[in-house]
């Protein structure tokens, strides 16, 4: 494994001020999402008079626009500094907002949540590209650590985002919620700037710069972009399926089980940051490869109550029981792979096209998510076929990926000759 050299006072400060700064970014962003996306159908019904089939619509339209937006925003950062181009999303995403709050008609709703969508485009990539490019090979374990510290960002946010959101809706309205959303966002451009600050002022002891093959590592991230689709189907699958059996059954309880998921991803992010910590400081070799096999592989085994209850029905009598073990078994195996997958499909490429590497992850992510959740709203019947196909892929990729670590790795993940 590479030696890292030492580092200077200023480049350590640059490196912690960077782990405080972009998660607690994405945080604020995130809850500004959140909360205006729990009140948003309330908004387009109640006070916009919108048919439910058409506020079906605007979010299929929005989740699709989304996936082209995150493509030009990652291409955006092979052009342009990542912080500058995460500050751009934020505010963005202000100006989206404020839109929303003022909306009074159907026009001015799309208007908003287009400019949305392309300040979210333009966030999402370029913070992961910001992180990648501070800590590249042989930095993998630090990488993996900030990496897991986003991905709980993004869960922490959605839990409390949505819950403010809704509290507030209740008493005040959803006008005021949109409110909230836009002093959430602000917070996270002030954030996002003092980010940008430590990025051009405090200098790290050398350029980042990854040892390791372009060629190789290009290969290795669109290997495991294609091998992980039918983790993100899986997913989206399971998440219909487990509304879909509880509502059958009559079960009262969805929404409390909903939260196991954010909650279960945050405790397992807090465990697996101190382990990569750890592994940093004590210089064992590189592991997350072996991680994203075993988390796709927990993922995949967790659905098997859930597929179970949807079979069985009300023969087995209560079933949020086998909801909750598919809900924690795959929050766990969600947050070993999900932040592991990114760290590892971004973070080892040259520096210029990490955002492209982003930009590509979230656009595959978000599509095959969109894909399992079309089928399933076309052919409701089809979920199940969805979620079994996608659990036995998964299931297939997790061994092979724990099983061929030592391969991939030997052959892409090597520093090239002379690079030690």
């Amino acid at each position: 494994m590479a030696e890292e050299a030492p580092q200077s006072t200023g480049a350590i400060a640059r490196i912690v001020l960077l782990f405080m700064l972009l998660p607690a970014t994405f945080a604020f962003e995130r809850m500004a999402y959140y909360g205006m996306r729990a009140m948003l159908f309330l908004h387009m019904s109640s006070e916009l008079g919108m048919p439910t089939a058409d506020a079906g619509r605007v979010y299929t339209v929005t989740a699709g626009v989304g996936i082209v937006t995150v493509l030009v925003g990652g291409a955006l950062c092979i052009v342009l500094r990542p912080s500058l181009v995460v500050a751009a999303g934020a505010l963005l995403g202000i100006v989206a907002y404020v839109l929303l709050a003022a909306s009074g008609s159907t026009a001015s709703l799309w208007f908003a949540l287009l400019i949305l969508s392309l300040g979210q485009g333009l966030f999402k990539p370029a913070v992961l590209a910001h992180a990648a490019r501070e800590l590249p090979h042989p930095r993998f374990h630090l990488r993996a650590a900030l990496f897991v510290s986003l991905y709980s960002a993004i869960n922490s946010a959605a839990l409390m985002g949505s819950s403010s959101s809704g509290a507030l809706a209740a008493v005040r309205g959803t006008g005021v919620s949109f409110v909230l959303s836009i002093v959430l966002a602000s917070i996270g451009l002030v954030v996002a700037l003092g980010a940008g600050g430590v990025d051009l002022f405090v200098k790290p002891n050398t350029p980042p710069s990854s040892p390791l093959r372009a060629g190789k590592v290009a290969i290795g991230a669109a290997v495991l972009v294609v091998a992980l689709l039918p983790y993100h189907m899986a997913m989206s699958a399971e998440s219909a399926m487990e509304f879909s059996v509880l509502r059958t059954a009559g079960a009262s309880s969805y929404g409390m089980l909903q939260t196991l998921n954010p909650v279960v991803v945050m405790g397992t992010c807090f465990l697996l940051f101190a382990t990569f910590l750890a592994l940093h400081f004590t210089k064992v070799r590189d592991l997350t490869l072996y991680g994203v096999g075993i988390g796709v592989t927990i993922l995949a085994l967790a659905a098997a109550p859930t597929m179970i209850a949807a079979v069985s029905g009300s023969s087995l009598g209560d079933l949020s029981w086998l909801v909750g073990l598919s809900i924690v078994g795959m929050a766990v195996g969600e947050a070993i792979a999900g932040p592991l997958a990114m760290s590892r499909v971004v973070g080892d490429l040259p520096p210029r096209f990490t955002g492209l590497a982003a930009g590509v992850w979230l656009a595959t992510s978000a599509g095959a998510g969109w894909l399992s959740s079309l089928v399933g709203n076309v052919a409701p019947a089809a979920n199940k076929i969805v979620l079994a196909l996608s659990v036995v892929a998964c299931l297939v990729v997790g061994i092979a990926l724990v099983a061929l670590t030592g391969y991939l790795k030997r052959n892409l993940y090597e520093p090239a000759s002379g690079a030690e």
